[in-house]
């Protein structure tokens, strides 16, 4: 019917935890800005970014070849871990 249109809404559920939704279905985010793991219907998808520049890595995770992706996801995670570090420290102190 209307092929070229396009629809697409991100809902901040938590810091770091997203739903999103578009014409296509529904698929979660979980990560900060610049580094998540998305899981949606069409399997894991890791992606790592340089927020601000346009530079990102996208992967599919499966079949072996994924470890690039998770490498810089898991790098991503840990800068915005560190940046953050008065925020989350809360949540790792009993």
């Amino acid at each position: 019917m209307l092929k070229g249109l396009r629809f697409q809404k991100r809902l901040r559920i938590l810091p770091g935890l997203r739903i999103n939704l578009s014409k296509s279905g529904a698929s979660t985010t979980i990560g900060p800005r610049g580094a998540g793991v998305n899981i949606g219907k069409d399997g894991v998808t890791t992606n790592a970014g340089i927020p601000g520049t346009g530079l990102s890595y996208r992967q599919k995770v499966g079949g072996g070849r994924g470890w690039l992706g998770i490498i810089l996801l898991m790098a991503g995670l840990a800068w915005w871990a560190f940046q953050n570090r008065d925020v989350i420290a809360p949540y790792l102190n009993p």
